[in-house]
């Protein structure tokens, strides 16, 4: 029986989401109590040659997309998921194999919480990802959700919640979609954090993205705060404007016209977010 369904909305890879799928493959569970469903917006990408040699080995569900959108897509694959637990793996990310394992070990051990986070971690050097995660459990509240939670490891078991398709990659807000889905689980039930559940990525590093996605985030964080307009999104959103202020400011000093530049992007893009969402969508 189906348990998990891992929902893949993926555009623009072909070696990353062939390394996924080799580490869901590799799982410690038995493979029919999982799922993968992909949703593939390529055009230029022919994913069938991976999907037919992993189908051998895994369930999966191959549906095509002609729009771009990554909580589009991602609602696309809850409407056909069937496992009462639902993910949404990057098609850049990978599983160890004890992951969905402990998911599994955790919603036995703690039956009335509805959706689990867990923490990005690199066991090969023994080093947290993209932010410093706890090394203990916590519940999630609406004052420290914000840190604890990275999209790739949600596991929800709301099944009916969709992503907000005006949030996250290819909308006119594009990033936050999973911090706004998170959010907005806090109020059906229990929001746990286990730093047991993990999941590898790569590091990211703000200084080697481009411009253009530097402002997207910026866009979905403001967009995302003015959505969420309460004392905790409205003290995130001074924290992360002082930050890039101070920043800014330090590499204004050290004549470092990129980082000046960066950082005033991450300002405006925030704050040109909110005030758009506030217009048009509040």
């Amino acid at each position: 029986m189906i348990e998990v369904s891992l929902i893949v909305a993926t555009l623009g890879r072909y070696d990353e989401v062939e390394r996924l799928l080799t580490s869901l493959a590799r799982q410690t569970i038995n493979r029919r109590r999982f799922e993968v469903i992909i949703v593939d917006q390529n055009d230029a990408i022919d994913l069938t040659p991976i999907i037919t040699t992993f189908s051998k080995h895994l369930t999966i569900s191959h549906i095509r997309s002609t729009t771009h959108g990554l909580a589009l897509n991602r609602n696309k694959g809850l409407a056909v998921a069937t496992g009462g637990i639902v993910a949404f793996p990057d098609d850049d990310c990978t599983y160890y194999g004890d992951t969905l394992e402990r998911v599994l070990d955790h919603y036995q051990q703690e039956p009335d919480s509805v959706l689990l986070l867990g923490s990005v971690y690199d066991r090969d050097s023994n080093q947290p990802v993209i932010r410093r995660w706890p090394n203990h459990a916590i519940r999630a509240t609406p004052a420290n959700v914000f840190f604890l939670y990275s999209s790739i490891t949600i596991f929800s078991r709301l099944r009916s919640l969709l992503f907000d398709e005006r949030l996250g990659a290819g909308a006119r807000y594009g990033s936050y979609e999973d911090a706004d889905y998170v959010f907005r689980a806090l109020q059906y039930g229990p929001v746990q954090y286990s730093p047991a559940v993990q999941v590898w990525h790569s590091d990211m590093n703000a200084r080697l993205m481009s411009r253009a996605k530097i402002r997207a985030y910026g866009v979905g964080f403001g967009a995302f705060v003015a959505k969420h307009f309460t004392i905790y999104s409205i003290a995130l959103f001074i924290m992360a404007l002082g930050y890039h202020v101070c920043m800014a400011v330090k590499s204004a000093l050290f004549f470092d016209a990129k980082g000046t530049g960066t950082h005033f992007i991450s300002i405006t893009s925030r704050v040109s977010g909110a005030v758009s969402f506030l217009l048009h969508e509040g």
